[in-house]
């Protein structure tokens, strides 16, 4: 469930009984995702032409956003793992390995 600032994650992920683990990634990896995802949906345009590309894809806001996730998992005890330079694979054992040993 991706977790977006400002918007409060939808209750039931603080009721689960079930494990919730936090995955995040390095600041720079992550804009230049959301660079890419953005030329994908508009490719007739570049990022940066809108102010809310702007904030999408500015350094300060998403580690202002990561930091914001971290905090929220750190306050709930959800564990967190970087996904950074991970596979899929990597990160799903990473998980199964993590879920084991709770």
């Amino acid at each position: 469930m991706p977790l977006v600032m400002g918007i409060e994650p939808p209750t039931p992920l603080f009721e689960t009984t079930k494990p919730v683990i936090g995955l995040t990634i390095d600041p720079e990896r992550l804009i230049e995702i959301r660079r890419n995802r953005l030329t994908q949906m508009m490719p007739d345009r570049r990022p940066m032409e809108s102010a809310a590309d702007y904030a999408y894809i500015d350094l300060e806001k998403v580690q202002e956003e990561l930091h914001w996730a971290r905090r929220l998992c750190r306050r709930h005890n959800w564990p967190v793992i970087d996904v950074t330079r991970r596979s899929i694979e990597e990160s799903s054992a990473a998980i199964l390995e993590l879920m084991e040993s709770r």
